[in-house]
C-alpha cells in the first residue's frame, strides 16, 4: 500500500478484527508510512471463512505435504541410486616399511 501523503510504501503494522457480530470478515489494519512516519488505518475486507474456504484450505495443505514428501522420496532414491552405482574402491595396498 502507498502513503496517501509522500506515495512512499506503508508497512503493516497491526490487523485487528472488527467486531464479528456487526461486521464479519472485517479487519482493522494499521499502516506506517516508511518515509514520513505518517499513520493510517484502514477497516479492509478480509473475506469470512466459510466452510468451503476451510476445505479448499485443508485440501491445499494436503497437497504440498505429499509434494514434500514425493520430493524427499525422490532425493533419497537418488541418494540410494547413486550409491549403489558407485564403483567399488580398490583394496589398499600395503605400505612398504
Amino acid at each position: 500500500m502507498r502513503c496517501l501523503a509522500c506515495n512512499a510504501e506503508m508497512l503493516l503494522t497491526e490487523a485487528v478484527p472488527a467486531d464479528p457480530t456487526t461486521l464479519p470478515g472485517f479487519e482493522h489494519h494499521t499502516f506506517l508510512c516508511s518515509a514520513c512516519n505518517r499513520i493510517e488505518r484502514r477497516l479492509l475486507f478480509i473475506g469470512v471463512k466459510t466452510k468451503w474456504t476451510r476445505a479448499v484450505e485443508k485440501l491445499v495443505r494436503k497437497q504440498r505435504a505429499l509434494q514434500e514428501e514425493q520430493a524427499l522420496a525422490s532425493k533419497s532414491a537418488e541418494a540410494a541410486s547413486a550409491v549403489e552405482n558407485k564403483p567399488p574402491e580398490p583394496p589398499p595396498t600395503p605400505k612398504a616399511e
